[in-house]
């Protein structure tokens, strides 16, 4: 083509497909030149054409064209389109961005498998090869003021914005019934019709997949309760927390009928997690940062720990108090929407920080990657103290912080002033937890040992060396979680892991829990793996309430159409609202 062509049609009727028209604007309209030539035939078809464009100026002095077209068999029907009158004629249905003029030209089929050509070239060949024409370097846009840029017209966004949402929606059905064949035909259909029907199929393909991934994990996703039955129990004291859980499932609809329905773009487990890491960035910005009024403690061996307490002025004095335990690297940053969730509800909430969380690094040369239950008896004898008019104390555990939970609760026996609690994801047997977990999600354990060098090793080198530079070593050189916990156990302050397993493994104290407790987990957790969910330690023991689902992920569990919901928050307060009306209305759990 010559540099200063300004309208070309390539192909006869059965291969034409496009038409690219180029135009020279320049300042002074006089001076627009512009030519035309017709495609060339093939034996017997005949030759199409378009005839010279009229030029108009407009008031930024740039020229539109406002072509008309001309076809053997074809009538004008409009501006820019023209119907064809014969089944040997073509349609033209141009479209337009800026002054680059494009044009698509789908024809008439009288065969099936012409239609499915033409429909491939409709949804996918047009489009790419739109874009090579106007990617192409040609003479003409490299003049002196004239523009080289790429417009997206309107029905391309959609398009292009349709093919995001349909993608995620319907990826979210690999996880269920459906096979990756059967996704890949429904967002194909998704494409074809978004393709055709422009905004409309957007809104259509969009509005589908909200509403068959809705109807899946609706009717799909039930969670499943596991106790034991306090008639079958011969223990008084166990027969009594028994049946406290079922006084507790009785008025708590939510675990009557257990149900948690994931965010349908996010409902598999990695993008579930995903979600869940973006809500906890934007709780860490300068967007939402939450104000904690902290209180440092120093133990008796000269460490330190803090709890935080969030702004909780409107509450009245002896509003109930609950107690979150964070995860294995977490801190108060990462348990805002637990926070939030317990202050709607009435509740006053604190996070206790173990050694070197929450930005205190380590003032002594000791640390447990579980924590501590010393530490965490001296916190909650400080927050005692400190809201001493409060009229009911709950515990909560994460992750890591459902472990220490366990253990603390089976130290303290009926010492402790915790009237119930709640075991978020926990691992159980912290023994036997990650030894597997390296194989199954590498990614997953290196990302989690990253976080706990940079935690506990790589701000606290100096003083760990004073205690131990061997087991500083190990634990720096330590390439799994599973590697990490059994070398770090001379900071613990224990001579050997057998040691230290038996005082800080939750399963060793488990039976000493006279609290009702509830225990979340999911099916999908890829950190506390599902083989490692003991029920046979529920079902021997009253008072012990397990939830299991099938989705959520590690402590994810995000809900809502936007995902800004959080399952494990909210039933977590359900549980214990409805612990602290059955202990108010006569059900106490006390020997």
């Amino acid at each position: 083509m010559e540099a200063d062509d300004s309208c070309v049609i390539v192909g006869d009727r059965k291969s034409l497909r496009q038409v690219y028209i180029a135009t020279e604007a320049e300042t002074d309209s006089s001076n627009l030149r512009h030519r035309y030539s017709s495609g060339s035939s093939l034996a017997g078809t005949p030759n199409y054409c378009i005839t010279p464009p009229t030029s108009t100026s407009t008031p930024d002095q740039k020229t539109t064209i406002m072509p008309s077209f001309s076809t053997p068999g074809c009538t004008s029907t409009g501006y820019g389109s023209f119907q064809p009158t014969s089944e040997e004629s073509i349609h033209i249905d141009s479209g337009y961005s800026g002054s680059n003029r494009y044009i698509s030209f789908p024809h008439n089929q009288s065969s099936s498998s012409d239609t499915n050509t033409s429909l491939w070239d409709t949804i996918v060949s047009s489009p790419v090869q739109n874009l090579r024409q106007k990617l192409r370097g040609r003479p003409s846009y490299l003049d002196k003021g004239h523009s080289r840029s790429l417009k997206i017209q309107p029905q391309h966004a959609c398009f292009i914005f349709a093919i995001i949402i349909t993608s995620i929606g319907f990826a979210s059905f690999i996880s269920y019934k459906g096979g990756p064949l059967d996704v890949g035909l429904a967002v194909r259909l998704s494409w074809t019709i978004t393709w055709q029907w422009k905004s409309l199929g957007a809104i259509v393909s969009l509005t589908t997949v909200s509403g068959c991934s809705y109807y899946r994990l609706f009717y799909g996703d039930t969670a499943r309760l596991v106790h034991v039955d306090s008639r079958k129990v011969d223990n008084p004291v166990r027969r009594k927390l028994a049946k406290h859980i079922e006084g507790i499932i009785d008025i708590c609809p939510e675990l009557k009928n257990p149900r948690y329905i994931p965010t349908f773009w996010a409902a598999d487990q990695w993008t579930n997690m995903a979600l869940l890491i973006a809500k906890q960035r934007f709780d860490k910005s300068l967007l939402r940062r939450t104000n904690y009024n902290r209180e440092l403690l120093t133990m008796t061996d000269g460490g330190t720990v803090s709890i935080d307490f969030p702004a909780d002025s409107h509450l009245p004095v002896d509003a109930p108090l609950v107690i979150f335990l964070h995860t294995i690297t977490g801190s108060s940053s990462d348990t805002g929407h637990y926070m939030r969730c317990a202050s709607r509800r009435g509740w006053r909430s604190c996070v206790f920080n173990r050694r070197g969380h929450g930005r205190v690094s380590l003032t002594t040369p000791n640390f447990n990657v579980m924590g501590d239950v010393a530490d965490t008896k001296a916190q909650v004898d400080f927050v005692i103290a400190k809201y001493s008019s409060a009229s009911y104390v709950a515990m909560v555990g994460i992750s890591a912080g459902s472990g220490l939970l366990v253990t603390y609760l089976g130290k303290e026996g009926d010492n402790t002033p915790v009237r119930a609690a709640c075991s978020l994801c926990p691992a159980y047997d912290i023994s036997q937890a990650f030894t597997k977990l390296a194989e199954n999600y590498p990614m997953v354990d290196r990302h989690i040992l990253t976080s706990m060098k940079k935690c506990f090793i790589r701000p606290n080198k100096n003083i760990l060396s004073t205690k131990s530079q061997t087991a500083l070593e190990n634990c720096t050189q330590a390439t799994t979680i599973d590697e990490f916990l059994s070398v770090h156990f001379p900071f613990a302050g224990y001579d050997t892991l057998e040691e230290y397993f038996c005082d800080n493994n939750p399963m060793e104290w488990v039976e000493g829990i006279v609290r009702p407790v509830m225990i979340v987990n999911s099916e999908d957790d890829m950190v506390c793996l599902p083989k490692n969910i003991r029920e046979d330690i529920i079902t021997s023991l009253g008072g012990v309430l397990l939830l299991r689902t099938r989705k959520g992920a590690h402590i994810a569990f995000n809900e809502g159409i936007l995902g800004t919901g959080c399952y494990l928050s909210r039933i977590t307060m359900d549980f214990l609202d409805a612990a602290r009306l059955v202990e108010q209305k006569g059900g106490t759990v006390d020997n």
